[in-house]
C-alpha cells in the first residue's frame, strides 16, 4: 500500500493510505524491529473497520514499523519488501 498520511494524534498514531482498487479489506502489522517480517505482528484486530483506509493504533510504543498489505479475491499480498 501506499501511504498518504501518518499523524500523532492525541489517541496514538493514525495511519491512513490510498485505496488499492478490487481489495476487500486491508491488514495492518506492527513492529519495533524492521529488520525481518517476522517480528511484524498483525494487529488488524485493532482496526475498527477493516476495509477502510484509515488504522488508529492506540498502542503506540517509542518507535513502531507499518506493514500494510491488501486482501482481495485471491487472498493477502505480499508482505511489503519482505516480499512474503
Amino acid at each position: 500500500m501506499r501511504l498518504r498520511d501518518s499523524a500523532v494524534v492525541p489517541e496514538g498514531v493514525l495511519l491512513s493510505w490510498w485505496v488499492y482498487p478490487g481489495l476487500d479489506s486491508y491488514r495492518v502489522y506492527r513492529s519495533s524491529d524492521p529488520s525481518s517480517a517476522a517480528t511484524f505482528v498483525d494487529v488488524t484486530s485493532e482496526d475498527a473497520d477493516a476495509t477502510d483506509t484509515i488504522f488508529l493504533d492506540t498502542s503506540p510504543g517509542p518507535l513502531w514499523f507499518y506493514l500494510v498489505t491488501g486482501v482481495g479475491p485471491e487472498g493477502e499480498g505480499p508482505l511489503g519488501h519482505f516480499g512474503q
